[in-house]
């Protein structure tokens, strides 16, 4: 048991790592802040708001996480008896 703690400790504090290191690298919406298409800047806040880069990387790293668990957390249980 304690080695399957340290397992989802060190999974976890590595992926997070990796996460806020990959999201602070680069700026993934570069290329359209310097365009000079006329939908630019429609593209560029519809990408922002995609990629959810408004906000910062470790609450997005843990909304990441989340997220796919709420539908299972919140799931209505199937009846007893089917009629």
């Amino acid at each position: 048991m304690r080695r399957l703690g340290t397992l989802v400790v060190i999974l976890f504090g590595s992926s997070f790592l990796l996460f806020n290191l990959t999201a602070i690298s680069g700026d993934p919406t570069e290329a359209l802040r310097f365009s000079t298409d006329p939908k630019a800047a429609y593209q560029l806040h519809s990408l922002i708001r995609q990629l959810q880069l408004d906000v910062p990387p470790p609450l997005r790293y843990f909304r990441l996480m989340v997220t796919p668990l709420l539908p299972a957390l919140f799931r209505p249980f199937p009846p007893l008896f089917a009629w």
